[in-house]
């Protein structure tokens, strides 16, 4: 992996790339025009069946030693951010979502931050998607030493997992090698809410800025129905959690803050496109005994609730208020199987009907 020496840029930016012609250029273009001397462009394209590396290559032609290329199979953007920091040169890393932009001066104050106070971690707020709210787990302009950073920030980054993202953030590319930090690559969408809270809580100093400079366009994201994506979302909570127990930071209060904080997110995945099958009945159940906490398991079952068809909701109401003799009426004329998920999540259901 090469060395940063003498003459190597300040600041690598990874742009991963997949099949996005039409948003790359917004993207690069943004990144060409940051104030900051030197900085370097790191492209990784994922075997584009699209013009996004052509794209790229005549960017980098009009922009001689700006830009960097780099082709590999379509591995999953775990692999294509793994495979940036590898090949970067720089002794910052930054990361850019295709489609995302970053204001002209951002660079500049992310390493200026970074220098100042030595700093593994720089973080910025992001605007998201609807341009009316930036995410960060700290918006305010100070340093954190390492225990601030446990004690006080981590709690806060890992209830909000949308604050937990690479735009926005320059990470001093040493001290990922140095502690053997990457992005895991069991899923396909990588697990970067867990490496930057594990970067989180090892950086000896981190630097927070107030003001927002990265413009996030997200992209469709996978339907909570999806197993990988389901699995993945339980994946993240139970490493949080095992992350909060780790550094110590497992009182009461973080518990509550981490638990409610995550109850969207558990929530969404009950919710949306529940296909009430014996399976999703069991996952329902895992995420309760995942999750652990009271207020989780009062919610959850609420949200499957409102999840229901109307013809189905009655027959939930009926269980709930225990009227069998309803239940048997409307099960009757709905020729519910034992494999429904009032009867998998029920099982008392299959004794009463």
């Amino acid at each position: 992996m090469p060395n940063a020496t003498q003459g190597a840029p300040a600041v690598s930016v990874i742009v991963r790339v997949h099949n996005e012609q039409r948003k790359l250029s917004r993207t690069l273009r943004s990144l060409l025009a940051q104030t900051l001397p030197g900085l370097e462009i790191v492209v990784v394209d994922e075997g584009s069946a699209d013009r996004s590396y052509e794209l790229a290559l005549e960017l980098q032609k009009q922009h001689p030693g700006r830009l960097r290329l780099h082709r590999q199979q379509s591995a999953g953007a775990a692999a294509a951010w793994n495979q940036g920091i590898a090949l970067a040169r720089g002794k910052y890393v930054g990361f850019a979502h295709v489609g995302g932009w970053a204001e002209p001066g951002m660079y500049a104050a992310l390493h200026k931050a970074c220098e100042s106070r030595a700093a593994d971690l720089c973080s910025a707020p992001y605007f998201g998607r609807a341009q009316r709210m930036a995410w960060d787990f700290a918006a305010s302009h100070r340093t954190w030493e390492r225990s601030e950073c446990q004690q006080a920030l981590l709690p806060q980054a890992v209830a909000n997992y949308r604050a937990l993202a690479l735009w926005g953030k320059l990470i001093r590319r040493d001290f990922l090698l140095h502690s053997g930090l990457r992005i895991s690559e069991e899923f396909p969408q990588g697990e970067e809410t867990v490496f930057l809270a594990r970067c989180l809580a090892r950086c000896e100093c981190l630097v927070t800025l107030a003001r927002p400079f990265y413009h996030h366009t997200a992209k469709r994201q996978p339907s909570p129905s999806c197993p990988w994506a389901r699995e993945q979302r339980l994946a993240q909570y139970t490493q949080l959690s095992a992350l909060m127990r780790e550094t110590e930071v497992d009182s009461d209060e973080n518990r509550q803050l981490f638990c409610t904080g995550w109850m969207g997110a558990l929530l969404e995945i009950c919710v949306r496109e529940y296909q009430f099958s014996q399976d999703e009945a069991a996952f329902y159940r895992k995420m309760i005994t995942l999750a652990g906490e009271p207020q989780v398991a009062e919610a959850l079952p609420r949200a499957a609730r409102a999840a229901l068809p109307s013809a189905q909701l009655q027959c939930y109401d009926a269980f709930m208020a225990r009227d069998w003799a309803a239940l048997r009426r409307l099960a009757k004329r709905l020729n519910f199987a034992r494999k429904n998920f009032l009867l998998a999540s029920h099982p008392a259901l299959c004794y009463t009907i």
